[in-house]
């Protein structure tokens, strides 16, 4: 894929997307291609076959050749996302997070004992 900004022709880097992430529904998939930054305006996106395959995509065609595929079936999407450190801070906080509820719930079982021990009564 080429990416250019219209009308100074401009290119647009669009660097490979890391592990190619997909999400698949029962009759429908997606899957990112490219990430990329770019400012408001026009761009023009030209598609060209074969130039978004990796290496082992294209090794792996050659060795099994697919039937003719119908395009009518396929298009391209492009979507705003949220940038890379919402998801690095959202680790952490996942992780503390499940540090609390796992913490609260040894709290509850553990705190008849521990109330006991230090002379608290039950009735």
């Amino acid at each position: 894929m080429e990416l250019t900004r219209e009308p100074s022709g401009e290119e647009v880097a669009l660097p490979k997307s890391f592990f190619s992430p997909h999400l698949n529904g029962m009759d429908t998939a997606r899957m990112e291609m490219n990430r990329f930054s770019a400012d408001s305006g026009i761009y023009k996106l030209k598609v060209i076959e074969g130039t978004s395959a990796s290496l082992f995509e294209k090794l792996f065609s050659k060795l099994f050749p697919a039937k003719n595929l119908n395009y009518t079936q396929y298009f391209i999407q492009l979507r705003e996302s949220r940038p890379v450190y919402y998801i690095i801070a959202a680790i952490p906080l996942f992780t503390i997070s499940a540090f609390c509820i796992i913490g609260g719930l040894v709290g509850g079982f553990l705190a008849p004992v521990i109330l006991t021990d230090m002379g608290v009564t039950f009735s």
